[in-house]
């Protein structure tokens, strides 16, 4: 159900010698496009639909049968469910956790119907200290340095038009605080706040107007032709009360995109290897909130763009780069060590705290005798 669980099938390395059925036509992973492509996996539509929106899974359901399918992985509302085997039905929603680590450690559970429990737990354990690493990293290499901490808030246009959302959630603030930023904090127990464009324009505005990065979930099917102005049109920046919006190009802010990589009818990598893969989902992201910082090889996923950057398309063609930058540890291995390489250690972050208390204490003493030296003027 949904093409996310492809990325919990690739970190566990399960082969086409398993895999054999799928529907590709939301796709993004390059290696298993590589696979339909080549034929080492039937690609079936999991469903049909007639002209009243009627739907038909009995061609699906058929290639379960003729394949012996003894697993499928389906999701609440049965997408990908074999209709006549139904004992092979697993479930699986590893994407309704909270947080992005939550979410990969559902690895473990899809690792036990392919006797790879060792192997999940050695891949989420290397994810989990590279996400730590990077958020020591960024807390003592990054955000030390500057006055103060950057904002943070995810926002939208709605589906049907009608309102802007300010998206809230757990999982979406939390990337934002791993990555050093103060996140938009809504009301508790809900998910998202929406504005309705027509009479709440403004106070949408208002209320994002100051973040230092906003990051836009706006969903545009075909964005090749879109640009930055596009983006911030759809927010409404060219309005009066969006002209000051601190995102909006000029003002000194940053408007980050979630669609930097896509496939297969513009599936973006973030909704599917996005979930299994914290540690490079966290590196991208603060890679491009602070630039320059940790290494981002170019073969491994991206999930995040800068509003005036390009997107990347990725075909079965890509396979083959991906694959050797994970073999040569390029993405979450190299970037762990660097992470811990770089992080400065506790005596020169101490040395630099002296030094920033001496330097305030030297302006104190220099504003106290001038002060001093005006009373006696003075008098």
């Amino acid at each position: 159900g949904g093409t996310f669980v492809l990325a919990y099938l690739e970190m566990l390395d399960v082969n086409t010698d398993t895999l054999k059925l799928i529907d590709s036509r939301r796709m993004h992973s390059p290696c298993m496009q590589l696979a339909v492509h080549t034929g080492d996996i039937v690609d079936q539509a999991t469903a049909v639909y007639d002209s009243n929106w009627n739907m038909d899974t009995s061609a699906w359901s058929a290639k379960c049968d003729e394949l012996n399918v003894d697993l499928a992985f389906t999701d609440e509302f049965g997408t990908g469910k074999c209709d006549n085997r139904e004992d092979a039905n697993v479930m699986f929603h590893g994407n309704a956790d909270n947080t992005a680590i939550l979410r990969a450690e559902w690895v473990k559970f899809v690792s036990l119907f392919f006797d790879k429990e060792q192997f999940a737990n050695e891949y989420f354990a290397l994810e989990s200290d590279a996400v730590d690493a990077i958020k020591n990293y960024v807390e003592k290499g990054i955000v030390a340095s500057l006055a103060e901490k950057k904002t943070c808030v995810w926002v939208q246009k709605s589906f049907d038009g009608q309102h802007y959302e300010i998206l809230h959630d757990v999982y979406r603030t939390s990337l934002c605080t791993d990555a050093g930023m103060n996140a938009y904090e809504g009301e508790e127990g809900a998910l998202k706040k929406a504005f309705a464009i027509d009479t709440q324009l403004e106070q949408f505005h208002s209320t994002i107007r100051d973040y230092d990065v906003v990051v836009d979930e706006s969903y545009f099917y075909n964005v090749s032709s879109k640009n930055v102005t596009d983006y911030e049109n759809n927010l409404a920046f060219d309005q009066l009360s969006g002209e000051t919006v601190k995102a909006k190009t000029g003002n000194g802010g940053l408007l980050l995109r979630v669609d930097a990589s896509r496939g297969n009818a513009m599936t973006d990598d973030l909704k599917e290897s996005g979930e299994v893969r914290p540690a490079l989902l966290l590196n991208d992201f603060v890679s491009n909130v602070y630039g320059g910082t940790l290494s981002n090889h170019d073969s491994c996923p991206k999930y995040f763009r800068r509003a005036d950057e390009p997107e990347i398309y990725v075909t079965h063609e890509n396979c083959a780069a991906l694959e050797a930058a994970d073999n040569e540890k390029k993405c979450v291995s190299d970037l762990k060590e660097e992470a811990e390489r770089l992080t400065p250690s506790s005596s020169v972050l101490d040395s630099s705290a002296v030094a920033m208390r001496g330097t305030m204490l030297a302006r104190i003493g220099v504003s106290i005798a001038t002060t001093m030296v005006v009373l006696l003027t003075i008098a």
